[in-house]
Parts: structure tokens; C-alpha cells; sequence
């Protein structure tokens, strides 16, 4: 009886440690942000909120590879874009008459893409949370990639006139260049391999300028290099691909 129960406890456990072991995990992500802009991005745009798409790759060796995109939107807009000698009204910043000569509803937000942010970087190992596998660890990611932001404008009455077809080209301050990233966070590989996400804190800088050949509420050419800094807190979902064990490696 001793015998058979310590050979079922020895074969579960050895089926267990296979299951839980370093493996090479591709992982498809789905996250969520909330970011802060600093310097000039602050001057343009308020607090941001993100949603994102990728695939990790994490390998063997603990080196983490990526591929992401994300999208981000400013509900508030600090520079008076709509502030020019064609367009001023009595009233608040950003408001301008409509062609029924009532205040036109426009809505005006920031939109902003970084795509492909390419990153590398390395996973320690670390069980940090109940379940966390062998796989699981704190990491650190460097990336590069793409970023662009504009200035969209929401004609919700159809009045406004001025911001209809290319002259909106004149108010929207695309603007976009190189973006660098740098992710610090904890990877949470369960051993059940049922519940994979990340939890980061992640700044960007982004080395970009107007694409616009001019601006009308200033009335000129902005060709400044301009330095963006955003610093966020993300949260992302990771839909696992693990190499299929034989069944008898499966036990908890």
C-alpha cells in the first residue's frame, strides 16, 4: 500500500515539473493603458487612454521579443487650434461659427499611433503571484518604432463649414517621427497555463515633427523638431501558444 501510495505521488509530481518547465512561449497580446504626457506632448494634449495589439515571443533562454501597435486617445486638447483671424468667434477657445451662424458643435480630440514598436529585452525569474509558473518573471524591454498624432475634429452639427475636406489639413498639426520605448513590468505565466497576462509601467520619447506645409490659426509654417514624452501604466491579456505535452505531464 506504502509503495503504491509514494509511486502515484512521485508520478504525479515528475508529471507536474515537466509540465512546469522553461519553455519557448509565443503569446499574442491584448492591453490597455493610461498614460501621462509630458513637455510639449502636455502642451498639446491631456491624459491618454490606450488600447494595443501584439505578439511576444518568449523564449527558452528568457529573452523576450515584440511586435505592437496602439492607439491612443486625448479627450482634451490644450492648444486653441481653432484660434484664428478666419475662424474667431465671441466665446471660448476651440469654438467657431457654424454656417447657420450659431456656434457649431465640433468636437475636437487627440489621436495618436505607434506602429510597429519593435522590443527586446530579457525576463528574470520571478513567482511574484499564487500560480505563477516557471515561465513567469519580471521584465525589461527597449523598443523602437513609429508614432504620429493629429488633432481630429468631430463636425457634430455638419455647420462647420472650414474644417470640411482638405482645409482640415490646415488645423489638424499631424505630426509624427521616430518613437523610442522603455517597459519595466512583471509577466505572469500560470503553471495551468489558464491565466497569462503583464502588468508595466512604460515610457516613450518621441523625436518628431509637423508634416502640415501650414498652419492656420498661427498663420505659418511649424518645422520645430519636437521632443514628446509620454509615461503610462499598461495592463495586457496574453493568449498563449504552447507546444501540446503528452497527457500524462498534466497535473496540478
Amino acid at each position: 500500500m506504502s509503495i503504491v501510495f509514494i509511486l502515484t505521488v512521485n508520478h504525479q509530481t515528475w508529471g507536474q515539473s515537466r509540465a512546469d518547465t522553461l519553455l519557448t512561449v509565443p503569446m499574442f497580446v491584448a492591453a490597455g493603458a493610461v498614460e501621462q504626457p509630458f513637455g510639449v506632448y502636455a502642451d498639446r494634449f491631456g491624459i491618454g487612454y490606450s488600447v494595443g495589439a501584439g505578439f511576444w515571443l518568449k523564449t527558452r533562454s528568457r529573452w523576450l521579443l515584440g511586435l505592437d501597435f496602439t492607439y491612443t486617445l486625448h479627450n482634451q486638447v490644450r492648444e486653441s487650434v481653432l484660434d484664428s483671424v478666419a475662424l474667431r468667434t465671441v466665446g471660448a477657445a476651440n469654438q467657431l461659427a457654424g454656417s447657420d451662424a450659431q456656434l457649431a458643435d465640433v468636437r475636437i480630440t487627440g489621436r495618436s499611433y505607434r506602429f510597429p514598436v519593435v522590443r527586446v529585452g530579457r525576463v528574470w525569474p520571478a513567482r511574484l503571484l499564487p500560480g505563477a509558473g516557471a515561465n513567469a518573471g519580471v521584465f525589461g524591454t527597449v523598443g523602437a518604432g513609429f508614432w504620429q498624432h493629429k488633432i481630429n475634429f468631430e463636425d457634430v452639427s455638419g455647420t462647420a463649414t472650414p474644417l470640411r475636406g482638405a482645409y482640415v489639413k490646415g488645423y489638424d498639426r499631424l505630426t509624427n517621427g521616430v518613437v523610442l520605448t522603455q517597459t519595466l513590468g512583471y509577466l505572469h505565466l500560470s503553471r495551468q497555463r489558464r491565466i497569462n497576462f503583464f502588468l508595466a509601467l512604460e515610457a516613450s520619447e518621441g523625436f518628431t515633427q509637423n508634416r502640415r506645409s501650414w498652419d492656420y490659426s498661427t498663420q505659418r509654417r511649424d518645422d520645430r523638431q519636437r521632443l514628446d514624452l509620454l509615461f503610462g501604466a499598461r495592463v495586457g491579456w496574453l493568449f498563449t501558444v504552447y507546444k501540446k505535452l503528452p497527457r500524462e505531464y498534466y497535473y496540478d
